[in-house]
């Protein structure tokens, strides 16, 4: 049977066997495994309450998201509710610990409706969570507060509405006249937007297994 000090002796101070066992082939709760054998300190929001965790086991907190379970990057999630973490035995990473609605990257998108009569969800930035489209309810003072803003709008849309007429004309002229241009710049920045996320899992991925970084510019 081996001990805490023969662990620290024969190898480091964060190895430790489970009980009974001969060999020192596990990590204390602080650390996890690593795929190289080496016990590594676990990032912020693991659990660090289980001893012997490998890399692939490696148990979340509500609110952090994991994107692979190969990958050492854990993340605090903008949307706190919407990442449940590994707690009730659900996996250790991607939409496996995201909260019922939301899925993808930091569980940060909504499900939308997949068949007719599915409502899909919506962030409700206030709950910080995606909730059903038709769970919510508008309450009474959200009414008053519109009625209020309808009657200031028809009180001074008299006075205006001739102007307004003339600023929609001006401002559809020039949209038809920009169209082409408008879609293209529409376009460019979805390429944008996507090209930065492909980089990003790439890179995220290219390190989680060991990757090198890129070669040095200058020659020594």
């Amino acid at each position: 049977m081996t001990t805490p000090d023969r662990c620290a002796y024969e190898f480091t101070q964060y190895h430790t066997s489970h009980g009974g066992a001969e060999t020192c082939d596990v990590c204390i709760s602080s650390h996890y495994m690593s795929d190289d054998g080496e016990c590594k300190e676990k990032p912020e929001g693991v659990e660090t309450g289980t001893t012997g965790t490998t890399l692939r086991t490696m148990k979340i907190r509500p609110g952090f998201f994991r994107l692979k379970e190969k990958s050492t990057e854990v993340t605090a999630c903008p949307y706190e509710k919407n990442c449940v973490g590994s707690a009730a035995g659900n996996g250790t990473a991607g939409d496996k610990i995201c909260s019922e609605g939301s899925r993808g990257p930091a569980c940060t998108v909504c499900k939308a409706g997949e068949q007719d009569g599915d409502p899909g969800y919506f962030i409700d930035t206030h709950k910080g969570k995606c909730v059903l489209c038709d769970s919510e309810k508008i309450p009474g003072h959200t009414y008053a507060v519109v009625a209020l803003l309808l009657a200031m709008a028809m009180t001074g849309g008299a006075f205006a509405v001739l102007k307004l007429g003339d600023t929609r004309k001006r401002v559809r002229a020039w949209v038809h006249a920009n169209n082409n241009s408008l879609a293209r710049l529409s376009e460019t920045f979805t390429v944008a937007w996507v090209t930065m996320q492909t980089l990003v899992l790439v890179v995220e991925n290219h390190d989680s297994v060991g990757g090198e970084g890129p070669p040095s510019l200058v020659g020594y």
